[in-house]
């Protein structure tokens, strides 16, 4: 199974991908972080002076890909979580299941406000931040195999139990 989870920074990606791990004991498993295939800073397109970390081209995908690809050849469960695991095609068609987890403006700014790496934006990169990610979550819609569940909720339980159902 390939399971592919987006989000925000910062909004239990991480702690979603150990309970599925954890879910499917008995079976190998493997994480792959998107935020350890980065691209060095000045490959990445700049906005405004800054470097732009929400735009894909902030991702090393050929790299990826060759981990990624390995893997699924490899293992039983294979998941990428990010804020980009959606864009890539080669990626993108290997999925089994798609995961996105939602967040509202309020959810949205206090997670991104307490992340370090984050809080000394200026308020513009902030609102650069939400665009981007109200784009993935538009496109995330359009996605076949797709579980969203709500930040809010927290409802891990109910996802892991519709994971099960179609394994």
């Amino acid at each position: 199974m390939v399971i592919g989870i987006n989000t925000i920074n910062g909004a239990m990606k991480f702690n979603l991908a150990e309970r599925l791990v954890n879910h499917f004991k008995g079976k190998t498993c493997a994480i792959l972080y998107q935020e350890d295939y980065i691209n060095s800073g000045y490959i990445i397109p700049p906005i405004n002076g800054e470097v732009d970390w929400e735009t894909p081209e902030s991702i090393d995908f050929s790299n990826l890909r060759y981990d990624f690809i390995w893997l699924c050849e490899n293992v039983d469960i294979v998941i990428l979580e990010g804020k980009f695991p959606f864009h890539n095609k080669e990626i993108d068609n290997r999925y089994d299941k798609r995961i996105f987890i939602n967040a509202d403006y309020e959810t949205f700014t206090q997670i991104i406000t307490k992340n370090p790496r984050w809080s000394n934006k200026p308020d513009w990169y902030l609102t650069h931040m939400w665009e981007s990610y109200k784009g993935q979550s538009k496109r995330a819609k359009d996605l076949n195999n797709l579980i969203t569940i709500d930040i809010k909720k927290n409802d891990l339980t109910k996802l892991t139990k519709l994971l099960e159902a179609k394994y």
